[in-house]
């Protein structure tokens, strides 16, 4: 067994000095010796570790190239890595890095324009009614179906217009047309009616429904004849679906249509039968917004209440002091509410405003016979309600 090192360092210890040197100087050759002898074995354990990082470092460059992108061959070149051989393949699946880099110098496609409509041409019939109508009629007769030049057409004119392609002009025909009923043209004019009915326009098709219905006396169950309480008479206005209607009364009775008042200048939006039947109530607006009368049925007369807010402005007893030269014109709007069981007297509201001032209101009744107000009921705080007064009563 050989000594240990520290039996080595006594027994030089105890040598003498020259084999001390001596001694001294092999274990300095040993010394070096053993870490030459390590040195040799850690060198491969070093030149492992250097090859493996310096393949790491490849490994991330190659990575790095492949993700960047390198040209590529055509389809139809080959390229040569080392002693690589590669082949570019039409069938690859793999895009090539110019084409996901760079792209298309392909012109943009400008959209193709929107092909042109194709015009029906107009039959010759259209083509005559539309030349017609332009010499004759207006651009919106929905807005208000009156026109000077139109009162004078004729019953050959309408035929032909009923023929244009405009469905609002048709519209117009088939109201306008029954003015030309008789016992001489009313086979032609019930014709006419008939074939509008089948316009594929429902406006029109409506239109004709309501000339169809006139010309039959057939009002029952209709909301646009307005009927008599004694159930003999009816009343209507035309061009329902208009803007602004043309401002005549229509009545019925007796087995006869015919008019029965025409405003100028105005249209009627509201109709109402006194409890006896013999008197029409009619509101109309134009000119003079909100004004009504009411029709003597059996005489035919009119009366025009234009002058019924005079009167109640006027009458200091009703507590309206209002200087007419300060302010000058006033608006009115007024309503009937409801007829005194009598028919003699009727309920109605106003409403009296000015631009400088806040609007009067209240009710007021209105006497037949006296064509007076003879009483009125303010409304103050603010209130405006045009409903019937709940302790409102006809007593005398």
């Amino acid at each position: 067994m050989p000594p240990t090192e520290q039996e080595m360092n006594e027994a030089l210890r105890k040598a003498p000095f020259r084999e001390r040197m001596f001694t001294s100087q092999h274990m300095e050759a040993v010394e070096i010796k053993l870490q030459a002898d390590q040195r040799k074995q850690t060198k491969p354990s070093r030149r492992i570790w250097g090859i493996v990082l310096g393949s790491g470092i490849v490994a991330v460059i190659v990575g790095f190239v492949l993700f960047v992108g390198i040209e590529r061959p055509n389809s139809n070149e080959q390229t040569v890595s080392g002693n690589l051989l590669v082949a570019a393949d039409e069938d690859n699946d793999i895009a090539s890095p110019e084409s996901s880099q760079e792209p298309s110098q392909e012109p943009l496609k400008q959209p193709s324009p929107e092909p042109t409509p194709i015009e029906t041409p107009l039959t010759p019939a259209q083509q005559q009614a539309t030349d017609m109508w332009n010499s004759i009629g207006f651009v919106d007769v929905r807005y208000h179906p009156v026109n000077e030049r139109m009162e004078n057409v004729t019953l050959d004119q309408l035929l032909i217009l009923t023929k244009h392609p405009d469905k609002d002009v048709r519209w117009y025909c088939a109201y306008r047309i029954i003015e030309f009923d008789s016992p001489e043209h009313h086979d032609v004019v019930l014709g006419i009616v008939d074939e509008l009915l089948q316009d594929p326009e429902h406006l029109v098709a409506e239109a004709a429904s309501f000339s169809n219905k006139v010309m039959l006396k057939s009002f029952d169950a209709d909301p646009r004849f307005i009927r008599s309480p004694d159930g003999n008479t009816y009343t209507f206005v035309k061009f329902e679906e208009a803007t602004y209607n043309d401002g005549t009364v229509w009545i019925a009775r007796d087995g006869r249509v015919e008019k029965l008042y025409s405003v100028q200048g105005a249209f009627i939006y509201d109709l109402f039968w006194s409890p006896n039947s013999k008197w029409l109530y009619a509101r109309y607006g134009g000119r003079t917004w909100n004004t009504f009368m009411w029709i003597d049925i059996r005489s035919g007369e009119i009366f025009d209440l234009t002058d019924i807010e005079q009167q109640i402005m006027d009458d200091p007893d009703n507590g309206y002091l209002i200087d007419h030269e300060q302010y000058g014109r006033f608006d009115y709007e007024t309503s009937i509410v409801e007829w005194s069981p009598d028919s003699k007297r009727f309920l109605f509201h106003y409403n009296i405003s000015h631009d400088d001032t806040y609007g009067y209101t209240g009710f007021g009744v209105y006497n037949l016979s006296s064509k007076k107000v003879e009483k009125v009921i303010r409304q103050t705080g603010g209130q405006y309600s045009t409903e019937r007064l709940e302790d409102f009563t006809w007593e005398e």
